[in-house]
């Protein structure tokens, strides 16, 4: 997101002006110029006060995109379980429309916040633990992608039901339930690595209800 990145930059910025404007500062008061010494001086204060803002405004905004891509990834997932029946049944135009719902979750909830977070320090452990979350959501996204396009191929006429019928559903497959998997282990060190201890025991709790029913 622009957010992330301007306030980087602003950081980065007036931090340089900050440090410039104290060179130039000390310089002009060895040199006697009092006046504009004051100037850069002011210039410093300021530059300092903008740095220090956009830093805790980048820090602010980082961690609401992490936040919210956790909680993007855990709908995603939910989306995705509303198509895993114990009879494997689910009507062609339900299962449309769950297919497209997932592809709207990741999109607007997981994919939205990747752009934002990806551009953080690439040494950084945050940004390693998003990547991996990234590689393993973006492998199950590109299942869903191609399962819904045959879906609207057979809705379309350019397939036959047979061809529907024998169709094998990527997004159900020993793949996408490992890349799942993978992506469980994923949140589960970013939970860790964030303290979201009291979102961990929401899940946990909630995932311990839907299996009692």
């Amino acid at each position: 997101m622009i957010t992330l990145n301007l306030q980087r930059r602003i950081a980065v910025l007036s931090g340089i002006l900050s440090l410039l404007s104290l060179v130039v500062s000390i310089i002009l008061s060895f040199f006697g110029f009092s006046f504009a010494s004051n100037l850069f001086l002011g210039l410093f204060s300021s530059g300092i006060l903008i740095c220090g803002t956009a830093i805790v405004t980048y820090f602010y905004e980082r961690n609401r995109a992490v936040l919210s891509l956790y909680n993007g990834c855990y709908d995603f997932m939910e989306a995705l379980n509303k198509n895993l029946r114990v009879d494997n049944r689910i009507g062609i135009y339900e299962l449309k429309d769950n297919l497209q719902e997932m592809q709207k979750v990741y999109k607007k909830e997981v994919y939205f916040y990747i752009c934002q977070l990806l551009s953080m320090n690439k040494h950084f452990k945050l940004s390693k633990i998003i990547k991996e979350i990234w590689e393993s959501v973006r492998k199950v996204y590109l299942l869903v992608v191609e399962d819904n396009s045959k879906v609207c191929q057979f809705l379309v006429g350019d397939i036959s039901e047979d061809e529907i019928r024998s169709y094998t559903f990527k997004y159900t497959s020993g793949d996408s339930i490992k890349q799942i998997k993978c992506l469980q282990e994923a949140l589960d060190k970013l939970s860790y690595h964030m303290n979201y201890y009291n979102i961990r025991k929401e899940k946990n709790s909630k995932e311990a209800t839907d299996h009692a029913h």
